[in-house]
This record gives structure tokens, C-alpha cells and sequence, in this order.
């Protein structure tokens, strides 16, 4: 996988268990040794997780998104997508942000990083949190010591991508619509 990719997921084949605790996963149908590489982010029911070793095709491990985290399980049928964040925001990063939060006593803080095509891009509900350049960006919303919510957004890779640019109908940026709160509106 791409040190950037220009998307924020693509479907898994197959459907994948994870063993809570231990992170052991067992695929079926699925092809971890040539869509996987130690270090990618894989979600699956609404969990994601850092793939820690790949054995063959059908096994491999994983760990939580956040160290120090459990890894919750998954039931047997579950599809997965593969997560294509930047390498760069290693899981450790999510804690290091809460840690940071704490000490500042910003509460309420919801940090993601999402790719924002430039169709996106130009949606003035989007512009009005910041999601105003395509490409990667680090979002995040908190509350301030006066209980407003404020909203922070950091460009971590600019990229001139639009939704049309993606065949078979996978856009750009639309991971987070699966989401229950979507991040970023299409249009």
C-alpha cells in the first residue's frame, strides 16, 4: 500500500472474526497476504484496528487503533474495509492527542484523520470547519472552557482529487459517511 493513498478505504474480500483480547483473525475468502501489510488499518463493525502479523491468506493478528486498548471482537461474517490513511499517523498518534487534551482540559474531543475530495471541498458546510483543501486532513471537534464547539482542521497532504475520479462508484472522502455523525458532506 501506498505511503499516501488518495482514498480513505477500499472493501476487503472475503469476511473476517477477531478473537477479542488476543486480536487473532480468521478470514473467509479473504486474501490478507496480497491486499495487507503489517502496519495498515483495517475496520470491521464499526472498529478499526492496526494489523500486527499476517501468516497466510486466512490468519493474522491485530492490535486496537489506540494503544493500550483492548481489541474488541468481531462475530464470524463480518465484511471489512482496508484503511488507507497516511502511514504517518501511526495508532499511537490517537493517544498522544488524548493525553495532550487532558493536560490542556479540552473535553469532548473527536479527532480523525479523512480524505476530503475537492467536490467536498467546496461545500460551504464543510469550508466552515475547515475542510476546505483536498487531500488528507486531520479533523477534530472539541469543546471549549465556555462549552462552544470548536472545530479544528489541519491539511496533512494536499491532492487534487474529485469524487468522478473513482470508478465502480467509490469516491473519495466517503468513508466517513458510514459513520454515524459523517464528517464531511458530499454536497
Amino acid at each position: 500500500m501506498a505511503l499516501w493513498g488518495d482514498q480513505e478505504s477500499v472493501a476487503g474480500t472475503g469476511d473476517i472474526e477477531v478473537t477479542a483480547g488476543t486480536g487473532a483473525v480468521v478470514g473467509n475468502g479473504t486474501a490478507f497476504t496480497t491486499e495487507l501489510e503489517v502496519g495498515d488499518f483495517i475496520r470491521a463493525n464499526e472498529a478499526w484496528f492496526v494489523v500486527t502479523a499476517i501468516t497466510d491468506n486466512t490468519n493474522m493478528t491485530v492490535g486496537a487503533d489506540f494503544l493500550g486498548e483492548a481489541v474488541p471482537a468481531v462475530a464470524s461474517g463480518n465484511t471489512f474495509v482496508i484503511g488507507t490513511p497516511p502511514k504517518s499517523i501511526a495508532f499511537t498518534d490517537g493517544t498522544l492527542v488524548r493525553e495532550r487534551d487532558a493536560l490542556n482540559g479540552i473535553t469532548g474531543e473527536n479527532s480523525d484523520v479523512v480524505f476530503i475530495d475537492t467536490t467536498e471541498a467546496a461545500v460551504a458546510s464543510n469550508k466552515a470547519k475547515g475542510l476546505d483543501t483536498g487531500g488528507w486532513t486531520q479533523y477534530r471537534t472539541y469543546q471549549d472552557t465556555d462549552g462552544n464547539t470548536r472545530h479544528k482542521a489541519e491539511v496533512l497532504v494536499a491532492m487534487r482529487r474529485t469524487a468522478a475520479a473513482y470508478s465502480a462508484g467509490v469516491s473519495a472522502g466517503d468513508a466517513d459517511d458510514a459513520e454515524a455523525e459523517s464528517i464531511a458532506a458530499d454536497s
